[in-house]
């Protein structure tokens, strides 16, 4: 970790001024410090991200409980997996997709509508292609 100091010098009370002991303004000269960590350009790759989008993906994951007229003491969060095609792939959440289908109109015209599960990357346990590829 590297300091770089601001060279900018800032009154700050002391202690004894934001009592309300000490009558007396007293300041004290202190310099700003900034910590720069040398990581902060090193971009890290998370699990997943060398998979391609369209690729059938497993993945296992903690997922949320909702209960009702339950004991308490017995919800924890799910370990859960699922397998579908990789449609979206951020920092934030992977987006799998389970089935397409045309939702048909009087028009003509037609939309594709599909079905899927959205998960954030940090309740991830496990990512990886579903089609072993004879790498193993």
């Amino acid at each position: 970790m590297e300091d770089v100091a601001l060279t900018e010098p800032v009154n700050v009370p002391r202690a004894t001024d934001i009592r309300g002991a000490n009558k007396r303004r007293q300041l004290r000269k202190v310099r700003l410090v900034k910590s720069v960590s040398k990581m902060e350009h090193v971009q890290l790759r998370e699990p997943g991200d060398d998979i391609p989008i369209g690729t059938a993906t497993y993945v296992k994951y903690h997922d949320h409980v909702f209960y009702k007229d339950a004991e308490e003491i017995h919800q924890i969060p799910r370990v859960l997996e699922a397998v579908g095609k990789l449609s979206h792939l951020d920092e934030t959440f992977i987006r799998l997709t389970f089935e397409q289908y045309p939702e048909s109109a009087d028009r003509g015209e037609s939309k594709v509508r599909s079905m899927g599960l959205v998960i954030l990357r940090s309740n991830i346990l496990e990512v990886r292609s579903a089609i072993d590829n004879g790498k193993s």
